[in-house]
């Protein structure tokens, strides 16, 4: 009977592989990580990689509305148990992977927070940037006003200035 029958579209593929691979990477989140996160040991290396390359799937494979809370989760591994550069990279592909204003929005004032703990607040100038140049008129005027007052509080009134006038 019909109901029975193997669904060989290729929308269909392709459904059923972005679902086999979020439950992958789930499982193997379960297995490999959460033995882990309440020691102070860290996840053996072939562990680690076995997780970034699910991970690694798993942001290319999911469509943008998907694949953020993958991405959060792979920059979380990777702050905790692998290099603070890689979680940057990682956010960086968040902010450019989402697909509205509002989400680019917020997974660029996650990624500014982030790099300021840990490469200093001078080092995220060029993430405001870009997210000004990424973002709507509405979003960017936040961030315009934001990088405004971290211009202030470094001294630079100059540019503090123009931000001001531009957002």
């Amino acid at each position: 009977s019909d109901k029975y029958r193997l669904n060989l579209e290729p929308d269909a593929i392709t459904n059923t592989t972005k679902a086999i691979i979020a439950i992958a990477v789930k499982t193997s989140r379960e297995r490999y990580i959460l033995p882990y996160e309440n020691s102070e040991e860290s996840i053996p290396s072939a562990k680690l990689e076995r997780l970034r390359e699910l991970y690694e799937r798993c942001v290319t494979t999911l469509p943008a509305n998907l694949s953020g809370e993958q991405y959060l989760n792979y920059a979380k591994l990777e702050e905790k148990y692998g290099l603070m550069q890689r979680a940057l990279n990682i956010y960086e592909r968040l902010c450019l992977a989402s697909p509205s204003s509002k989400e680019k929005h917020n997974a660029y004032q996650l990624y500014i927070i982030v790099a300021a703990r840990a490469l200093g607040s001078v080092k995220t100038r060029p993430i405001f940037e870009a997210a000004i140049a990424a973002l709507d008129d509405l979003e960017a005027s936040h961030i315009c006003t934001k990088y405004a007052t971290l211009e202030t509080q470094l001294g630079e009134i100059q540019r503090a200035r123009s931000l001001w006038v531009y957002g």
